[in-house]
């Protein structure tokens, strides 16, 4: 009896050593992992992905919001399409321009250079009214993203010079880019680099862009 009795004792110690000895190798791996997986999500191509996929998804934020804008401002949400006098090969032939080209160069002049120059004046102006320091730059953040996706979306009528037609087409851009602006503007202040900014604008365009061509087809 004092034979099984030690016998279990001596089983149930072994099990207890093996998952004691198990959970340590968890914990070491999951030590070792973490500032690996940290560092590729924090580097440029990890912002760029992770921008990527949250700019692909982007629409499901700002699309019900740019309808009913549109709604409110008393145009209908039905307008032809500016692009659609255009042939296919010639779409094709935009497709990396709207889809990444144009994107990058956007955000390098929007986010990257007017957010950053409103920003650096605007903290200035704030503490010129008596904020303190980190109360200035906070608000100097939050309008810089504002008024420069204001102007974001204000330029983007100018696409009615190019394609020749008449501005009001390109309402609905313009309030989807405002929209979107605020979104890839608080991501540059969050991330604190335009790697994510950039990412999300050219995930947004990529999906955006081939519904339009899908739908053309």
């Amino acid at each position: 009896m004092s034979f099984a009795v030690s016998r279990n004792s001596h089983t149930t110690d072994d099990v207890l050593a093996g998952m004691c000895s198990f959970g340590l190798s968890i914990r070491d791996v999951f030590n070792a992992t973490t500032p690996k997986i940290k560092a590729v999500m924090t580097s440029p191509i990890g912002q760029g992905v992770i921008g990527f996929g949250l700019g692909m998804g982007s629409h499901k934020v700002y699309g019900p919001l740019k309808e009913k804008i549109i709604k409110a401002l008393g145009v209908s949400t039905i307008l032809p399409s500016p692009f659609s006098g255009l042939d296919l090969g010639y779409k094709i032939l935009l497709t990396p321009s709207i889809c990444v080209l144009g994107p990058i160069w956007e955000e390098q002049v929007f986010r990257g250079g007017l957010q950053e120059a409103l920003k650096n004046k605007l903290k200035i102006f704030y503490m010129n009214q008596g904020f303190l320091d980190s109360n200035a730059n906070t608000a100097a953040r939050v309008t810089s993203v504002f008024f420069t996706s204001a102007i974001f979306g204000l330029i983007h009528f100018t696409n009615a010079v190019a394609f020749w037609c008449n501005p009001v087409l390109f309402l609905p851009q313009v309030v989807a880019s405002t929209l979107l602006g605020l979104i890839f503007g608080l991501a540059k202040e969050l991330s604190g680099e335009l790697h994510m900014s950039i990412g999300m604008h050219i995930g947004n365009n990529t999906l955006a862009w081939a519904h339009y061509i899908k739908a053309s087809l």
